[in-house]
């Protein structure tokens, strides 16, 4: 048996299992017929990070590395034995029960299992393993701060169970919630709606610039806060609408159309495509202007993965094409030719 710092006894029963912890860090967890994934350690086509049956044990073919769920986090968080126990303990201190689950990085249009019932608490971050797993989705915690909450959740039905997530307001007054639990138990909501912030990033549904970025998910959003918070270029400002859920495009699109110019920074996938060619058509009688951002980050998913995927390389694509932008604003709008970011923080 291993123990905290707290002298708090950490049984194996105890443990999360590999799954859960490359859930946790937004890494591949599908396994396939022969309990492989691709490795968490680079970027693979086939792979080749084995899975024991117990789901606690696990050996990477590519590098020759192995071990155990303990092993796996010093390895990912880059921390030693002590910090990755304390780690799994505060996970454990959510009040999640492990299972094998599919990242939850993948549910972003599935707005939540069962919702929570109650907001117990909304306030400043205190969770280490919310700002461990902000980290590990690319977004400091300055930018988490700014945008964010710490929310407590009572979920319906669920007998007192509590958890901890990061909030991020919606335009009903609720709140999207995300952490690092996996599957749909992760993603969760208060309420489905969209969410239209300000220049200085308040929420409201009255435009403050004629400009608007519409952002498919609130981690899209963030990581374009991160990238431009490196950015020294002198930019404009721009509101920004965060779609929360592709089916709210019908509820966002009053406010899209009331500004000028709209860029659009959805996923690289049929929904993100579909919703982007529902968003030009309306444009189209309305005088606004839409373009579609995507080619910026046409070999990722979303701008998220673009930035987790990127880390450094991607502040300098993105600010180079700032760059290339400021002396004139660009006309391609239609997905298939490629645009120029706009000036915009």
């Amino acid at each position: 048996m291993e123990q905290n710092g707290r002298n708090r006894v950490f049984r194996s029963e105890d443990r999360s299992t590999v799954i859960d912890v490359l859930a946790y860090f937004g890494k591949d967890s599908h396994l396939t017929r022969g309990r492989f994934v691709r490795s968490p350690f680079r970027d693979e086509r086939t792979p080749s990070f084995h899975i024991t049956p117990n789901g606690r044990g696990w050996k990477d073919f590519g590098d020759g590395s192995g071990g155990g769920v303990i092993d796996l986090v010093m390895r990912l968080a880059g921390c030693d034995r002590l910090r990755a126990i304390r780690i799994l303990s505060e996970m454990e201190g959510t009040d999640w029960t492990p299972a094998p689950a599919a990242p939850c990085r993948n549910f972003q249009r599935k707005q939540g299992g069962s919702r929570p019932s109650t907001i117990v608490s909304a306030g400043p971050f205190t969770s280490g393993v919310l700002l461990e797993y902000s980290r590990s989705r690319g977004i400091s915690q300055a930018v988490l701060e700014k945008y964010c909450t710490e929310v407590t959740a009572e979920f319906a039905g669920g007998k007192g169970k509590r958890a901890r997530f990061i909030g991020f307001r919606n335009n009903d007054g609720g709140f999207v919630l995300r952490s690092a639990l996996p599957g749909s138990t992760g993603k969760r909501c208060t309420s489905s709606a969209p969410t239209f912030l300000d220049c200085d990033g308040n929420v409201s549904t009255l435009r403050s610039s004629s400009r608007v970025a519409v952002f498919e998910g609130m981690f899209d959003f963030l990581s374009f806060k991160e990238i431009l918070s490196s950015c020294t270029l002198k930019a404009g400002t721009c509101d920004s609408c965060i779609l929360n859920s592709v089916v709210n495009v019908p509820k966002a699109l009053d406010y899209i159309m009331q500004h000028r110019s709209a860029y659009l920074f959805l996923d690289n996938d049929r929904a993100g495509r579909e919703a982007a060619a529902k968003i030009m058509t309306d444009s189209d009688s309305c005088g606004c202007r839409v373009t579609d951002m995507s080619h910026a980050y046409k070999d990722y998913n979303d701008l998220n993965d673009f930035l987790c995927g990127e880390n450094v390389q991607a502040c300098t694509k993105i600010i180079n094409l700032i760059k290339s932008n400021q002396d004139g604003t660009d006309t391609r709008e239609h997905r298939g030719q490629e645009p120029c970011l706009p000036e915009i923080h």
